[in-house]
């Protein structure tokens, strides 16, 4: 129980530490500082190697790291431990000057805290800012332990970026138990078009391996072996966004004799993508993201951005004892030029035409910290984008224009596929090969595209004071254009989901054509039934253990004979059952039964074609009954007789079925009309079924005749 209390207690003060952001600095002992100070005095004898920190950044917080599960990324070991860069801005020098009077890299290769510290108070005085360039070990002690920042935010920014060997299995930061605390950062996340080469990684299980420095094969005919690194420690993934799918080109395979990954493929796929020789590269949209934070200097606030940098690999190609290394990138092209247009515009003269073929023929390995340094410099030279000398604007109206200009073409190619999409759902092979393709593809952009709208609000309002988003004093020309690129991402949403919903309609409409047409191949088998189940029926009549055909076999015509026949008779039934006539017929006994029987039900009950039945011919098949009674009565003892001669038996036969046949139509039809009977007074059978009320109607009740007809047409 005192256990439980203690770590509630370590993690209630824990979440303070975090939040306020109070660091330990790295401090030195008494000793090591005399040891330094002996170092520096002349003639105090060779300087002793300078002692390793006892607590640094990294170390400070890893001791708690149960009391943050979620930090999977900050506290671990990178691939490359000192990889990445920062750049200090100085934005305005001591005559305050609109314009970026200078800029110092600093290299992650042996940065520590106080060299860091010392390129800051260089550029003191002036309007600064930080910009960085990936994430190392040796960048997140220094810029932690200088600007006093909490790990939180590094985390945020590194989550999902393929910074450790499971970070893509990274949980989404709205899981995470900080996420009711106030957010001391903002990170957006958004994505750039580009022309994807088809080289390494081309899945997600390449990928994984990529993270995990083990994506390595080779190839069994050249006897080449192939290891691929990355550069660089932040390696996010891609979003293939195209109307048609386009599985690789090659792909890799595990061998189980040698134990590794194999390329079976022919050819060299070195030379035709890894040097942008392949023809027809595949559009994907690139994951890039940014995060924006205060750092601490003393009492002021330093606006400090973390960015991705250019994913760059290292391709090694081992052949017998030689190796070579050769720089990779997996994409050639970005369809959108990076970074302000020229100035000047396309005139008559064409002179004018070289600044903008510069522009947009502008190399591929600029990193993103390079684009954003040019907005601010051309932000802060155009008093129409810059009206105030803070340097929080400058660096902030810079990060949105670097992303507009990727969002825009990216809401510009998305408009393109809807449109290859629907007009492609009209062709039915088509739509049978991409239907799940451009499910995944419309699903993902309703999820991606409000996510989007809804980081650009959050990202851009945070650095800003307020008490709440609304309150928040945005610049006017960011708000106003940050309103515009919400609602362009809106109405592309709504057309995401319309489009989905036609995908749908259309998905249906092609299910109920597929239903049909197996209805119509059923029925085929229907007609084949007619032919196939008489000739069986026939074949098994002879099959019979039948004593008359057992002692005396038929011959075969006489199977054919049968078997055509029962063919011919049940086609016929059949076409008898599906005539103009025998249809009509039944329609007009439908509608009888309805009317007659009140049937409002789609399919009519028996008990009602029953009663009908009962009630139109009861009589009918009485009178049938008991004609064939009175036949059989009289003709069962004429044929047991042998003493008769048969001709004499047969025409007695044919006078008493004559008579009985023509009795029984004949009263038959004296009982189909009981009016029409009694109108004409026919006598004989007919008479004994009238009642004394017909009667005397019949007699003299015209007038009352005819009104009752007429009461009964208007019923």
């Amino acid at each position: 129980m005192s256990r439980t209390n203690t770590q509630g207690n370590d993690l209630a003060g824990w979440l303070e530490h975090v939040e306020t952001g109070s660091i330990t600095r790295p401090s030195t002992s008494p000793t090591d500082k005399n040891a330094a100070a002996s170092a520096e005095e002349p003639g105090g004898g060779p300087p002793n190697p300078r002692p390793r920190q006892e607590l640094d950044y990294i170390a400070a917080f890893k001791s708690r790291k149960h009391l943050m599960p979620h930090w999977r990324n900050v506290l671990e070991e990178p691939r490359k431990e000192a990889a990445g860069e920062i750049t200090i801005l100085a934005l305005t020098g001591p005559s305050g000057a609109s314009t970026v009077q200078s800029t110092q890299t600093l290299a992650g290769i042996g940065l520590e805290p106080t060299s860091l510290e010392a390129a800051w108070k260089s550029v003191a005085g002036a309007r600064r800012a930080v910009i960085v360039t990936d994430l190392s070990k040796t960048i997140i002690n220094s810029l932690g332990a200088t600007f006093n920042l909490s790990p939180e935010i590094l985390e945020e920014h590194l989550v999902r970026s393929g910074y450790t060997a499971t970070s893509y299995e990274d949980p989404d930061p709205n899981t995470w138990p900080t996420r009711f605390l106030p957010k001391q950062c903002a990170s957006l996340r958004w994505y750039g078009l580009v022309l994807r080469h088809d080289v390494q990684p081309r899945d997600a299980h390449s990928r994984h391996l990529l993270i995990q420095d083990k994506l390595k094969w080779h190839e069994p005919l050249k006897f080449r072996k192939r290891d691929l690194h990355i550069r660089n420690n932040i390696f996010r993934r891609e979003w293939p966004l195209s109307s048609m799918y386009r599985p690789p080109k090659r792909r890799l395979a595990w061998d189980e004799t040698a134990e590794g990954l194999v390329d079976f493929e022919e050819g060299d796929d070195f030379e035709n993508e890894y040097l942008g020789l392949g023809k027809d590269p595949s559009i994907v949209a690139w994951e890039e993201r940014v995060t924006f934070c205060w750092g601490q200097d003393g009492r002021d606030r330093v606006p400090i951005l973390l960015l991705d940098p250019a994913p760059v690999m290292d391709l090694e190609i081992s052949a017998g004892l030689g190796a070579d290394t050769w720089p990779v990138r997996p994409f050639s092209k970005r369809l959108a030029p990076r970074g302000p247009p020229p100035a000047q515009q396309l005139t008559g003269d064409p002179a004018t035409l070289e600044p903008m073929t510069s522009y947009t023929t502008q190399p591929e390995e600029r990193e993103t910290s390079s684009v954003v340094i040019d907005w601010i410099r051309r932000i802060m030279e155009d008093a129409v984008l810059w009206r105030d000398s803070s340097s929080l604007d400058p660096l902030i109206l810079a990060v949105f224009q670097h992303v507009r200009q990727d969002t825009v073409v990216l809401l510009g190619h998305i408009s393109d596929v809807l449109d290859q999409i629907s007009s492609g759902s009209l062709d039915e092979r088509m739509m049978q090969e991409q239907l799940g393709h451009w499910r995944s593809v419309l699903g993902r952009l309703q999820s991606e595209l409000p996510a989007l709208a809804k980081s650009l609000g959050e990202f851009f309002v945070f650095p800003y004071p307020g008490n709440n988003p609304r309150d928040a004093t945005l610049p006017p020309d960011l708000a106003t254009a940050l309103r515009e690129l919400q609602a362009d991402i809106s109405s592309t949403t709504e057309r995401c989901q319309k489009s989905h919903e036609s995908l749908r309609a259309e998905m249906s409409l092609l299910e109920s054509k597929r239903g049909i047409e197996e209805a119509e191949s059923v029925s085929r088998l229907t007609e084949l039934a007619f032919i196939f189940i008489p000739m069986t029926f026939a074949a098994s009549l002879f099959s019979m253990q039948v004593k008359e055909l057992a002692d005396n076999p038929p011959p075969l015509y006489a199977f054919i004979i049968a078997a055509l026949t029962a063919v011919t008779v049940s086609y016929a039934l059949r076409l008898v059952q599906r005539s103009t006539m025998v249809a009509g017929l039944l329609r007009k006994w439908e509608t009888d039964i309805r009317n007659e029987r009140q049937v409002t039900a789609r399919v009519i009950p028996i008990r009602s074609v029953v009663g009908w039945l009962v009630e139109k011919l009861g009589v009918r098949v009485l009178i049938v009954i008991v004609g064939s009674g009175t036949t059989a009565l009289l003709l069962v003892p004429l044929w047991t007789r042998d003493a008769m001669d048969t001709s004499f038996r047969g025409a007695i036969t044919a006078f008493f079925l004559l008579v009985i046949i023509l009795t029984v139509a004949n009263g038959m039809d004296n009982f189909g009309s009981t009016e029409r009977l009694a109108g004409r007074g026919n006598p004989g059978l007919g008479r004994m079924w009238r009642s004394p009320d017909e009667e005397g109607e019949g007699a003299g009740g015209t007038s009352t005749d005819q009104q009752g007809s007429g009461s009964d047409d208007h019923v």
